[in-house]
C-alpha cells in the first residue's frame, strides 16, 4: 500500500502502541517492523537511493524518558528528558526521506526516523554496540546477519524492562 508521509507516521505510532501494550520481544517486534516496511511504502520515497530503509541497532545508551510512543516533531529539545544512567538497548528504526518534487530538498531538513527501541536494564559498561542496515531486497538476510551478533540474540526473547517508541527529524 502507498501512502503519504504522514499516514505512514500514523500507522507506526499505532504498531508501536501495540508493541508497547502486548510487551512484545525482539523477535516479535522485528516480525512487525519488517512487515511493516514491506508493506506501506512512502510514495515520495526512492528505495533505490535508499531514501526509505530500516537501521536496526544495539548497545547501550541514556534514553528519553517517554512511556508513550511520541512523535518528537513538535517538541522543543527543552522539554526532552533523559535516562540518568546507561541501558542496554535493541533498536529497530526506519528512516525515510521523502522529498517528493522538490529537488534542492537536503536529507538533514527533511528525514525522519520512526524507532522502537527495547531496554534491558541497567548496562554493564562492557556492552558492544552496532548497527545494520536492512534492504527491503535482502531483509531476510540481512535480519540473520542481525540475530546472529552475540548481543541480539541473547536478547531476542527477553522481556524487555521499558519501550520507547519515538518519530523525530533525522537531522
Amino acid at each position: 500500500m502507498e501512502v503519504d508521509q504522514e499516514t505512514a507516521i500514523a500507522r507506526f505510532l499505532s504498531l508501536a502502541r501495540l508493541c508497547h501494550e502486548r510487551r512484545l520481544t525482539a523477535v516479535e517486534v522485528i516480525h512487525q517492523i519488517i512487515h511493516f516496511y514491506q508493506e506501506v511504502r512512502i510514495f515520495t520515497a526512492d528505495l533505490d537511493k535508499d531514501d526509505d530503509m530500516l537501521l536496526f541497532q544495539w548497545g547501550a545508551s541514556r534514553n528519553l524518558l517517554f512511556a508513550e510512543p511520541t512523535d518528537l516533531r513538535p517538541l522543543k529539545d527543552g522539554k526532552l528528558e533523559f535516562d540518568d544512567v546507561e541501558s542496554a538497548f535493541l533498536e529497530f528504526t526506519r528512516q525515510v526521506f521523502a522529498p517528493g518534487d522538490d529537488e534542492e530538498a537536503e536529507f538533514d531538513d527533511l528525514a525522519i526516523h520512526m524507532s522502537i527501541i527495547l531496554l534491558y536494564g541497567p548496562a554493564s559498561g562492557q556492552e558492544q554496540g552496532g548497527q545494520l542496515r536492512i534492504s527491503l531486497k535482502r531483509a531476510d538476510d540481512d535480519v540473520k546477519e542481525f540475530v546472529s551478533q552475540p548481543f541480539v540474540s541473547e536478547r531476542l526473547h527477553a522481556d524487555p524492562t521499558r519501550y520507547v517508541s519515538l518519530v523525530g527529524f533525522c537531522g
